[in-house]
């Protein structure tokens, strides 16, 4: 309560979750069935001077 007052106090909006919303957001974090993708193929976006 001491931490969500010091927060508040600076205009930072927090609250204390219960049990139940903290598993949700850890699942939300931390989701293994899910995978950021990204194209690994730089050579598209590493622009070539030609003479």
């Amino acid at each position: 309560m001491l931490l969500t007052e010091k927060f508040t106090i600076n205009n930072i909006g927090c609250e204390i979750l219960n049990q139940r919303e903290i598993m949700r957001f850890i699942n939300l974090i931390n989701n293994p069935y899910y995978a950021h993708l990204e194209d690994s193929d730089f050579t598209k976006d590493i622009p070539i001077i030609q003479d």
